[in-house]
Formats: C-alpha cells, sequence, structure tokens
C-alpha cells in the first residue's frame, strides 16, 4: 500500500472507480507524458496531456555519469573522458543505473517511514535530516593499468543533479502562461485546475520510482491520494495491449472501456490569402468527427489544393502552422461562378490517432456526390518535439503584432472583393437594355480593375496603410453606387416641370 501524506492508496476494481479523476504521471526511460483522465460509465476521457519526448531516465543517468566522470578528473584519477575506453564506458554506464535503481529503492523505503510519522504526528514530512539521505558506493574498475576508483551517490547528490530535470517536469505540470500570451503547455492551466483539486496521482513508468521525482509530486498534490501499487514497468504495455485489442473488437461488452483523448493542438486547411482556418481546435475530445462547407474562389473552379496544418499557436497564417498532409479535389465538369460551388471538408480522427481527411463536391441543393478524394494522416506524421513547439511558440509570439495586422488586411481585401463581385451581380440583375446597368457594370470593371493592380498580390504596401487605403476605396464605391442606384433611369425620369412665372419684389425690399 502506497501512503502520500497519511492519505493510503487502496487498490480497487474498475467498478470501485465511477467518476474517478486522474493525474497519470508517466516517466519512462526516454520520455515523460501527464494526462488528467476522467472515468465515468464505463468510458476514459483524457481531458489534457503533456509530455516530453526527450526527457526520461536516461537523462538521469547522463548527468549521473557526468558528476562521475567529472569527479575522476577533479581527482585526478584520469585526465579527461578520453582516458576512458568502451568497455568502461560501457561498464560505468551500468554501473550508474544499478546505483541508481537501488538508491532510490532504498530511500523511498526510509521516505515512506517518515511520511506516515508525519501523518501521525500531523506534521509535513521533513527530509532533511542526515539520517534520511541515502547513499550508494561501488568500487569500479577503470582499467589495469590506471585501476580502480570509489564511486559515492547519495541522495542529495542526485537531487541536486536533476534539479533542471526536477523543473522541467515541473512546468509539464503548471507553467504559468506568459504576459504576452494566454496560451499555457501545463496541464494544469489546460483543465483549470489548482494542484489542491487533484484527489488521485498514479505513478507510472520505471523512472517514476526516482525519490526525488515522487518527492515533487507529492509536495505539488497534497490533498491527494499517490498509488504506487501499479506495476510501473508493465502497465504501459498492458494498457496498449488493451487498446490494441479494443480496436480490433476483442474485448466483450462488459470488460469495454470507452477511450476518449483531447487533441493537443489545432489543425485545419489553408484557405485563401494564406489565412489557416482551424478545423479542430485544441483539447476539443477525440475519436470525433469535424465538418466544414467551403466555395470556390474563382468562375469554374476545375479544382481545389487542400493542404492540413497544425499549430501550438493560436495563428491565423497557413505558413506558420506544420503542413502534415495535401491532396487535391478535381471537379473538371464545375461551371458555377464563384461562391456558387461547394466543397465540404471532413477531418475524422479515429481510435487509432490517425486522421481521415475527406474533401467532397457537392451538387445541387447541397447533395452529396460522388466526386471526393481523401488522405490518411498517420499519427508519426503529426507528433513534433518539444524543441519543434518552441520555436513555433517564440516565433508567433515575436510575429505576433504584425499577424494581427496581416489579418485585418486579408479581412478588408475580402471585404472588399466580395463587394465588387455584389456589385458585379447586381448590375447582372438588371435588364440589358437599362443604362443603370451599364453604369454600375463600368463601376465594377474600373473597381475591380484598381482592385487587381493595388490591392491583390501587393506585399510592398505595409499592412496599416493597405487597410487605410481599402476603407478610403471602398466608401467611395458605396458612394458612387449610392447615387447610381438612387437616380432614376431614362426611362423612369418626370417631365420637366414647366416654369412659373417670378413675382415681382420691389428692389428696396432685397
Amino acid at each position: 500500500m502506497g501512503v502520500a501524506g497519511g492519505i493510503p492508496c487502496e487498490k480497487k476494481g474498475v467498478e470501485d472507480l465511477d467518476m474517478k479523476e486522474f493525474l497519470v504521471f508517466d516517466f519512462g526511460g526516454g520520455t515523460v507524458d501527464v494526462s488528467y483522465l476522467n472515468y465515468a460509465g464505463k468510458t476514459l476521457i483524457v481531458g489534457a496531456h503533456a509530455g516530453d519526448n526527450f526527457l526520461g531516465g536516461e537523462n538521469v543517468n547522463d548527468v549521473i555519469y557526468n558528476h562521475f566522470i567529472a569527479e575522476m578528473i577533479r581527482q585526478g584519477t584520469i585526465p579527461s573522458v578520453k582516458a576512458l575506453d568502451v568497455n568502461a564506458t560501457l561498464r560505468l554506464r551500468h554501473t550508474v543505473e544499478e546505483m541508481k535503481v537501488k538508491l532510490c529503492e532504498e530511500q523511498n523505503v526510509i521516505d515512506e517511514t517518515i511520511r506516515e510519522k508525519a501523518a501521525k504526528e500531523g506534521v509535513q514530512p521533513d527530509y532533511t535530516g542526515p539520517e534520511n539521505n541515502a547513499e550508494q558506493r561501488r568500487a569500479f574498475v577503470i582499467s589495469d593499468k590506471v585501476g580502480e576508483v570509489e564511486l559515492v551517490l547519495t541522495t542529495g547528490v542526485l537531487n541536486g543533479l536533476c534539479e533542471e530535470i526536477y523543473q522541467k517536469l515541473s512546468k509539464l505540470i503548471s507553467n504559468d502562461a506568459s504576459r504576452n500570451t494566454d496560451e499555457s503547455n501545463g496541464v494544469l492551466n489546460k483543465i483549470q485546475k489548482t494542484h489542491k483539486d487533484i484527489k488521485h496521482v498514479l505513478y507510472v513508468g520505471g523512472s517514476s520510482r526516482i525519490s526525488g521525482v515522487r518527492r515533487l509530486l507529492m509536495k505539488m498534490f497534497p490533498n491527494a491520494k499517490h498509488c504506487f501499487d501499479l506495476d510501473a514497468d508493465t502497465c504501459v504495455s498492458v494498457g496498449a495491449a488493451y487498446h490494441a485489442a479494443a480496436h480490433e473488437n476483442l474485448i466483450s461488452a462488459k470488460d469495454f472501456i470507452a477511450l476518449i483523448d483531447a487533441l493537443p493542438m489545432n489543425m485545419g486547411i489553408r484557405l485563401d490569402q494564406d489565412m489557416f482556418d482551424v478545423m479542430a481546435k485544441a483539447g476539443v475530445q477525440v475519436p470525433n468527427t469535424f465538418t466544414k462547407i467551403f466555395a470556390t474562389t474563382t468562375d469554374s473552379q476545375k479544382s481545389v489544393q487542400i493542404e492540413i496544418g497544425q499549430t501550438s499557436t493560436e495563428t491565423k497564417k497557413f505558413s506558420n502552422t506544420k503542413i502534415v498532409g495535401r491532396f487535391k479535389l478535381d471537379m473538371p465538369h464545375n461551371t458555377l461562378p464563384r461562391g456558387k460551388k461547394l466543397i465540404e471538408v471532413v477531418f475524422d480522427f479515429g481510435n487509432g490517432g490517425d486522421i481521415e481527411v475527406v474533401a467532397k463536391e457537392l451538387g445541387e441543393n447541397n447533395a452529396e456526390s460522388e466526386n471526393k478524394n481523401r488522405i490518411i494522416i498517420k499519427k508519426e506524421e503529426t507528433r513534433m518535439d518539444d524543441k519543434e513547439i518552441e520555436k513555433m511558440n517564440e516565433q508567433y509570439e515575436k510575429t505576433r503584432y504584425e499577424e494581427e495586422l496581416w489579418f485585418n488586411k486579408c479581412e478588408a481585401v475580402k471585404k472588399l472583393e466580395e463587394f465588387l463581385h455584389e456589385i458585379d451581380a447586381q448590375a447582372k440583375q438588371l435588364p440589358e437594355s437599362t443604362p443603370k446597368r451599364k453604369d454600375i457594370q463600368t463601376l465594377y470593371k474600373e473597381n475591380q480593375y484598381w482592385f487587381d493592380k493595388e490591392v491583390k498580390g501587393r506585399e510592398d504596401i505595409p499592412h496599416e496603410e493597405m487597410i487605410e487605403k481599402i476603407n478610403e476605396k471602398m466608401a467611395e464605391i458605396k458612394t458612387a453606387l449610392e447615387e447610381l442606384t438612387s437616380a432614376p433611369s431614362a426611362e423612369e425620369k418626370p417631365e420637366p416641370a414647366q416654369p412659373v412665372a417670378e413675382e415681382f419684389i420691389p428692389k428696396e425690399d432685397l
């Protein structure tokens, strides 16, 4: 039975865990994942997760190994790390792992006794006493020529060496959003809970046995039941086997548990002007399906390019996302004007983590046609490491203000372009013989020419200047259109009124 601050973590069956929430801390040899799960009605929902694909027990081994090398050099036993041959290096690596495991096993027993005593006395556990600092010693033979050296590792030294690792683990759980953005990669921030709200912590992965890690989490979550009863080395593989069996319908109905995950990033497609349209926002539950309908941007458009991107930021610019897939939908028989041919795009997030993206050409009355195309995006293709995410976030913060101006410019361009096409459509509704139709069409053609020359594709004009330029032109066109539409046509003009004789007014009265 594991004990956390005097609160035992009892072993229970699935039937006893209804409406329970868990923070699962999975710290393995090469990766760390922190997930917040809710189990209710035989459905396991992932509220949020965070992780690091390049942080694990091997990083702990590295800092211990480098510490031993530095000690050997400091003592003058070896001149440099190059003095160790391959055989000595491998043996030292093995010794590091063995000492780390033995030290943490011994310290965890001591720590549990300390916590039990503190719980009885109603005080916080105190790990500062010298008797609470476990120690491991090994005689290590460097070579026949150099001889052997004694390696010493204590809990205090190990925790000091791992300080940076512990800080990274803390940020995965509860890093604060910066002053410039509301975004945060910490699990607690994503689910909007405090440390005191967490009631259950499950420890998974061999490196979760490191005493400093356990102390860190138990201090962070003082009100939680900390469960160390799981087989940290096998529960992940058992869970993966269960998930695979469930995916292949090999689990009976009474034992089946549905897993609902949370999407880690915003995913969407590229629109005109390089704009990023989010199809599924980060944090939404998956498996799930998301559907949107889009329209063509040119008359008789024969194809559309579907480009899929993902991002950890709130960017509105597709080129600032990571492209994870692209495909083309041909529409050879389309003769409809711009905006009239509709295309349905579907993002289907399946159980296995792969994503199916389908684009369908819609027929009359938005009926689904047989013309469609699709792409399968594998889970591995969407994976981003911490360095990629950090670089993406930093780039977004640097260009955030400029991007906001760019987005406002795109909106202004789109608004003007739509207005010009409305004018053209309005003119075409009038009888061909009317002069008013010709006047409105002239207004459309002149300003469409101006738009193509002065706005479309112009990247040499600052965004603010372009927005002002477009707004001025929009006001000018609206005024001209109002004058044309309010003025009566030749057929509608009334007969001119006969002049009325002016009344004589004496000069002196003027």
